[in-house]
This record gives structure tokens, sequence and C-alpha cells, in this order.
């Protein structure tokens, strides 16, 4: 079934996606009663606007995701937001390596503007009408936003060039290229002239329409330890920093002291422990984790007294 073929119009739109015309209708006549905002702290103390659709609209941009934009693969460089790949198996691709350069993309999901948007769906054969619906639907304040589920997979689809290039481009110099979300990752195990091959992903980033967040780059040089996506990689396989490692033992001491509490956090104690061993393995901490989780699921929640 060709998506792009078959909906042509807000009619064919509406049916592919399994809702109603007029609801669609409705979110498109105006998107700001569809979006709640809210911020979170930066590192360096100031805040980032989020913009997350309701309900409503979110269920829309669901079913764009799972039914039409997920039918487009994505450049084997992305690692983020893609099934099958996670920031494991982007570490993965970067443990070991003897030298490593990290850079940021700046403001990441507003630098794709609706007009880019459109230019992707046009790109993927939607007509005008269509690409015109689904660019309405996906963005708001005339760019992609953090909060929307469709806009990490829109982020991919358009990056794919700029991934081909990087690619090709990294290839020439003898260095592999990793992606994840914005962070750029190359990594060697040789030296080369990282100033200028910096000075080049600059250029090539600028042609594709982004810029680089200079302040968060770095430089990891053979034989130093490296950090990045939560994990130690100057080993062959990535572990996890020992900052990540007391916080999730802190986690689980504190649901054994408090079983109460560990038993409302429990379906987060299953995932860290998930987590855990998708990382370490089947190890000793991994056994207590086990241990803690067991006795936790043996309490049974208080009934009520009956009179």
């Amino acid at each position: 079934m060709d998506a792009a073929a078959e909906c042509n119009d807000l009619a064919s739109l509406a049916k592919f996606l399994d809702f109603a015309p007029q609801h669609l209708y409705s979110l498109l006549k105006d998107p700001r009663h569809y979006y709640y905002r809210f911020e979170i702290p930066k590192r360096d103390g100031s805040s980032r606007q989020i913009f997350c659709p309701k309900a409503a609209l979110r269920g829309v941009q669901r079913a764009i995701l799972d039914k039409l934009l997920t039918r487009y693969e994505v450049h084997t460089a992305a690692h983020a937001y893609v099934k099958g790949r996670s920031a494991l198996t982007c570490a993965r691709e970067i443990a070991g390596s003897e030298y490593m350069l990290r850079l940021d993309i700046k403001n990441f999901f507003p630098s794709i503007s609706d007009r880019r948007v459109y230019g992707l769906f046009r790109s993927l054969g939607f007509r005008k009408k269509a690409a015109f619906i689904l660019t309405r639907l996906t963005t708001f304040r005339k760019h992609a936003v953090q909060g929307a589920p469709t806009s990490p997979y829109i982020s991919n689809l358009i990056f794919h060039r700029l991934d081909e290039q990087l690619t090709q481009a990294c290839a020439d110099w003898g260095i592999r290229y990793i992606r994840y979300s914005d962070d750029l990752f190359f990594v060697s195990n040789s030296s080369v002239g990282w100033n200028r091959f910096k000075t080049m992903v600059a250029r090539i980033v600028a042609d594709h329409g982004f810029k680089l967040n200079t302040s968060k780059s770095k430089a990891f040089r053979s034989g130093g330890q490296k950090f990045a996506l939560g994990f130690r990689l100057d080993t062959p396989i990535p572990t996890l920093t020992r900052r990540t490692r007391h916080k999730y033992r802190a986690l689980f001491h504190k649901a054994a002291m408090n079983p109460v509490w560990g038993k409302s956090k429990i379906a987060t104690l299953e995932g860290v422990a998930a987590w855990y061993r998708s990382v370490a393995g089947v190890d000793e901490t991994y056994r207590d984790y086990q241990s803690v989780l067991g006795s936790l699921q043996k309490i049974k929640a208080h009934e009520p007294f009956s009179i």
C-alpha cells in the first residue's frame, strides 16, 4: 500500500489514519488549542521550552508515525528513535576507539522548520495538499516541536542526506560516523588533522541548514577516559558510568529499606533492572536487583477492612 498515493486530501488522509475528517479539520483550524507548554532546566541555568500535544492531537501524530513515517528507512548511522537501535547500540559502535570527537547540533528541533517538513513530505511523494496537512499536524510555531511523537522520526528522515554525506566524507579520512539524535560521533584508531576535519564537518552541517554548538564539542584522545550517552567508552565494551551505577544501587537500596515505596515504584525498578542487564549482563549486581524485585512482588496490596 503506497501511503503517498492513497493520501491526496483531508478525507483520504483521515481514512488512512483511521480518524474522522471532522477531527482532523478541528486540529488544523487552530493548533494552539492542542498544545501545552512547560519548561525544563538546562545545565547552563537557562530553561528549554517544550510544547507537548494534548491527547486529541497526540493520537493523530502517533498514527502518522506508526502508519506512515516508519514506512521510510532512516540512515544506518542514526541510532536514536529507531526500532532495534538505541543509546546502547550507538555506544557499542563507539566503544574501544582510540580517538573520538563528539559534536552537537545547536537547537536541533527548532532548526527543523515547517518548510523543511513540508519539503520532506513532498520528497516522499505526497501531493501538495496532503503534504500541507501533514506538516500542519506535525509542526507548531513554524518548526518541529520536541514533545511531538512525530518529531524524532521526522528529524531522522530530514537528516538522511546529511548522514549520507558525512558518512562518505568520513570514509575519505578513515573515520567512522555515528549519530544519536543531535549528537554526532566521529571515531578512529589513528590520529588525523582533527581541527581541519572539524572545520569540514561544520561546513557540511551548515550546507544542510544546521549549526554546531561549539560549546558542547569535545575531543577524546588516545589513552584517556571517554564518556558519552551515560557510558564509559574507553573499553571494548561500553559500561555504565560510576555515577549511573551509584544511582541504580541507591534506588534498589531505598526499595529494600522501604518496601512500600519500592512497591509503588516497581515498574521503574523493573525497567532499570532490564536496562542494567542489557548493558552489563547477568552479574552479581543484577541478581541483587532481582532479589529485591522478587521480595517486592510478594508484597500484597492492603485490602480495606470489612465491617
